[in-house]
């Protein structure tokens, strides 16, 4: 078809338990892969980091934000999410006239393997036409593979409060193998 325009692809890269960078085609990308493996670097966050324990996962997430850590402690409360993963890939492609990069701050596996992935920004960002555009382009990318796709906020301090307390009964760590087998 001379004359024809291709569409250019969105890339994912992901990084392999082995420490590898996979690169593939985004409709080529299995989620429950992706999920398990190694968050990508992002190199010169300004926000405040740190490591949550999450007994989802029975490790560590890397967190870049406070408000993170919030949605992190929320995801791992959920008896609906089965993994989470932190800083799941790099999607790079068009949005129809303009290259983006984005990675997404969470990809969450549900019990019924559904997925979802969320970008998690404070509120004053909202209106920033740079930071729409790439949730909007973000949000499409998703619908196409079937994905849910997540802004977060935050949310009400009384239940992030609840929660956290609540979470401490949740730590497996924190609870001594077989004790559930023996108060029965």
């Amino acid at each position: 078809m001379a004359g024809a325009r291709i569409k250019p692809l969105t890339q994912v890269t992901y990084i392999s338990v082995d420490n590898d960078a996979v690169e593939t085609d985004l409709s080529r990308v299995d989620p429950a892969r992706v999920v398990r493996r190694l968050p990508v670097s992002r190199a010169g966050q300004r926000n405040y980091s740190g490591w949550y324990w999450s007994s989802t996962v029975h490790g560590h997430l890397v967190f870049e934000s406070l408000l993170e850590r919030d949605r992190f402690l929320l995801a791992d409360f959920c008896s609906d999410v089965r993994w989470i993963a932190a800083q799941p890939f790099w999607l790079r492609g068009y949005d129809g006239s303009r290259f983006r990069r984005h990675v997404p701050d969470m990809l969450l596996e549900h019990s019924d393997r559904s997925f979802t992935v969320v970008d998690v920004k404070a509120e004053r960002m909202l209106t920033d036409p740079d930071v729409v555009a790439i949730l909007k382009w973000t949000d499409q990318l998703c619908r196409s593979r079937g994905w849910q796709h997540e802004v977060w906020s935050g949310t009400n301090q009384t239940e992030l409060q609840n929660v956290r307390f609540l979470s401490m009964a949740k730590r497996s760590r924190s609870v001594a193998t077989g004790a559930s087998a023996e108060s029965e």
